[in-house]
């Protein structure tokens, strides 16, 4: 009898240690859960944010450069909430309509806006690594005319 209530004893005192366990477990888990909701909440705000005033100002600093690589021939380009980027030509076209030239031009106006919001006119260099391959010659000279205008305050290293 004495050993039977020993191993209940035992039993009791474990069952005790797995509850006490299994509730400090649970309340661990409860505080994950509140951390990951409240970084879910800022990160969904910073995301609306972003798509209220960064996305429209990246659009218009982009399409400006892009005007001026292009030589005013695409006026704008819109980068959208999931960052899918088009050119509006006669009419609104995805990024993958067009050469392999105009195409890299869209991505150095990108990055150039993309310096100018994260830096303004603080010094920054930029560094470009054949940016020129696809081009032709006049929207090269575009593009280099551009940089000139940028060297009072970036500097800018092309490989």
């Amino acid at each position: 009898m004495k050993v039977r209530e020993e191993a209940l004893k035992i039993s009791t005192q474990k069952s005790s240690i797995d509850t006490r366990s299994l509730q400090d477990e649970k309340a661990r888990l409860e505080k994950k859960l509140r951390t990951i909701s409240l970084i879910s909440k800022a990160l969904s705000s910073a995301y609306e944010n972003m798509q209220k005033n960064f996305t429209p100002e990246l659009n218009k600093k982009a399409s400006y450069y892009f005007g001026k690589i292009v030589g005013g021939k695409y006026s704008k380009i819109f980068c959208d909430k999931d960052f899918s980027i088009s050119i509006e030509s006669t009419i609104p076209r995805e990024s993958g309509f067009f050469s392999g030239g105009t195409v890299d031009q869209l991505y150095l106006a990108l990055r150039l806006a993309l310096t100018d919001m994260l830096f303004g006119e603080k010094s920054a260099p930029i560094i470009l690594d054949q940016p020129f391959l696809q081009y032709d010659y006049a929207r090269k000279e575009n593009a280099l005319e551009l940089f000139e205008n940028m060297e009072k305050y970036r500097q800018i290293i092309i490989f």
